[in-house]
């Protein structure tokens, strides 16, 4: 389900907001970097481009990472990389609402605690948790 504050509209677009989560455009070598090791979850966005305003996609992910936080990472086609978005808790009943501006290709990868939190010592793949 998607949340929009009005107040973040920028431009009026026609938009298509679904997910496919059945995407595997990336490949696992690309993902490994910000999962090595570790199962993940890909998905899309199936507009094209900017929103033309930030929105907030809640999507049920599993109980069992309740207390655990989802971390969203973009793919930028331009630079064949992962870009870090942010960390989200995922809510005791298993949803978590995920913040976006634009359309693209993303993956998450669960963690102990949020991404931008981690101890010096420690990688995701040290904290990540596999998406099943």
């Amino acid at each position: 389900a998607w949340t929009v504050n009005g107040t973040s509209i920028t431009s009026a677009n026609t938009l298509n907001l679904s997910a496919d989560f059945t995407s595997a455009d990336i490949s696992s070598t690309t993902v490994g970097t910000v999962a090595p090791g570790r199962v993940y979850r890909q998905f899309k966005l199936n507009h094209n481009g900017s929103f033309g305003f930030t929105g907030r996609f809640t999507m049920m992910i599993d109980s069992k990472y309740s207390g655990k936080y989802a971390n969203l990472y973009y793919y930028n086609n331009d630079t064949s990389k992962f870009e870090f978005m942010g960390s989200y808790l995922v809510d005791e009943s298993g949803y978590v609402s995920l913040e976006f501006s634009h359309a693209s290709k993303y993956a998450l990868v669960y963690t102990s605690k949020p991404v931008d939190l981690l101890s010096a010592g420690a990688s995701v793949a040290d904290n990540a948790a596999a998406i099943k």
